[in-house]
């Protein structure tokens, strides 16, 4: 087994020196030439630049809203055990269904301090 480890180091040590020499090896020169023959050089063409079409701005869709029955509470998951109560929704509370979740669905309410969004059991 010393053998083996011995040619191994033997051979690490190689491949060190091989990319030390390689790494300090002079760069090799790049050969210069004289041009034979001189050249004007011609001025490029310039173009004048296409006029631009400016993007019709696309309206800001108006989001599907529907009114809730009863009254519910929205969720920060999908039930009432382990899940923040976020919110108490009134009857005819406007919301935008998002997903669906089995029996629940995600919804963001408008018309608050803040835009917010929950999750809102379906059942009702």
């Amino acid at each position: 087994m010393k053998s083996v480890l011995t040619k191994m180091q033997l051979l690490a040590t190689w491949l060190l020196v091989i990319a030390i020499v390689t790494a300090c090896a002079p760069a090799t020169p790049i050969p210069t030439s004289t041009p034979t023959t001189t050249s004007t050089l011609e001025p490029t063409p310039t173009f004048t630049p296409s006029p631009t079409s400016t993007a019709t701005p696309q309206p800001t869709p108006t989001p599907r809203l529907v009114s809730v029955k009863q009254e519910a509470v929205l969720y920060s998951g999908p039930g009432k055990d382990g899940y923040e109560e976020i919110t108490p929704l009134s009857a005819g509370t406007n919301v935008e269904p998002l997903g669906r979740f089995v029996d629940f669905v995600l919804v963001r309410v408008y018309g608050r301090d803040k835009t917010q969004e929950g999750i809102y059991p379906q059942c009702c």
